[in-house]
């Protein structure tokens, strides 16, 4: 699949309304590209556009958890993560398209290892934005304790961290370790 200039996904996802009516926010309003370029900017170019990507999937994963249900919008993106050749249902909503494109254009220039953890941690996150509504539905109040915890995974800060290792090949050890996740002490506060 041959590459578009940055900023990715944009032109595609602006033509769009993820669903309807005049509540519907503009998806060409977030400039999440532009952070990624002030954050990440001696990255390669395909590695930033495979993160501004990511932005642009964590905002429409977003808007349809608020209009479909959760457990529907998690399998499907899992579903694109891990079978990214699949072809999509025609019945399917947009998201499974969405996650696809961003996930076949992410392979070509991500490792082995980089690939597996891009899945796992989009999982846990997906998994962690489930557990939102059904607490929710269930009328389910978590500890502070409980919800920090969920709340480290649905703020998607691991698998955003994902594409400036999207050219080394490290050890799954290293990913999964907890003091290599220093960098989110932020978040445990």
């Amino acid at each position: 699949m041959k590459r578009s200039p940055l900023p990715p996904m944009l032109g595609f996802m602006a033509s769009r309304r993820f669903h309807h009516g005049p509540e519907s926010p503009s998806i060409s309003a977030i400039l999440v590209g532009l952070l990624l370029l002030l954050i990440r900017g001696s990255q390669k170019p395909e590695h930033l556009r495979t993160g501004c990507d990511l932005m642009n999937l964590f905002f429409v994963i977003d808007e349809y958890t608020d209009v479909e249900p959760a457990p529907v919008v998690r399998d499907i993106v899992i579903d694109a993560l891990n079978i990214p050749n699949k072809p999509r249902p025609k019945e399917e909503i947009i998201l499974g398209r969405i996650a696809q494109e961003f996930w076949q254009l992410g392979i070509e220039t991500a490792t082995l290892s980089s690939q597996r953890h891009m899945v796992e941690s989009l999982t846990a996150y997906l998994e962690s934005v489930v557990q939102q509504p059904a607490d929710r539905d269930h009328d389910t109040f978590r500890t502070i304790d409980t919800y920090l915890q969920n709340r480290r995974q649905n703020i998607g800060a691991r698998p955003s961290f994902v594409p400036m290792e999207l050219d080394l090949d490290s050890p799954t050890m290293y990913f999964t370790i907890q003091s290599s996740w220093s960098c989110l002490s932020i978040s445990r506060t």
